[in-house]
């Protein structure tokens, strides 16, 4: 569970993923996250202390709580003007701001529009129609499925 802060509305926990456009989550370790102006923040959920400031080469459109506990995962906006056609929009972040991994895209000229955790698992849908369960540790897509 996630502390989460979205639209005016200050719910104390959150059980499920909610969509993310100026708000955060609160890990379960002393890091909390949250988006500010498109770019990715880090505090420290006990003092409130500003940690780093991030941006990327899209703007951050949701936050992600990872299943290893440690970091989060980022989903980059897709649609934002510029971006190529094959873009790894789906990063995982480490609590000191490193890029871990890039989410393997599950087909060329791709991107993810979507991702959600279940139980242990992460799961990204992509603009071309398919879903992807993303390994953890790696980013590397582990299994797919076409939907549409």
């Amino acid at each position: 569970m996630f502390a989460s802060k979205n639209a005016g509305t200050h719910p104390k926990q959150a059980t499920s993923t909610i969509g993310i456009v100026e708000g955060d989550i609160a890990m379960p370790s002393r890091i909390s996250y949250r988006i500010e102006e498109a770019k990715l923040v880090a505090e420290d959920s006990q003092t409130g202390k500003g940690l780093w400031k991030k941006g990327f080469e899209a703007p951050v459109q949701f936050l992600l709580e990872s299943p290893t506990g440690e970091g989060c995962i980022v989903l980059l906006d897709y649609a934002a003007a510029g971006m190529p056609p094959t873009f790894e929009n789906l990063i995982m972040i480490s609590a000191d701001g490193a890029v871990l991994w890039k989410a393997e895209l599950p087909d060329s000229h791709d991107a993810y529009v979507s991702v959600a955790r279940k139980d242990d698992r992460i799961e990204g849908n992509s603009w071309s129609g398919y879903v992807c369960e993303i390994d953890a540790q790696s980013g590397r897509c582990k299994n797919r499925r076409f939907t549409k």
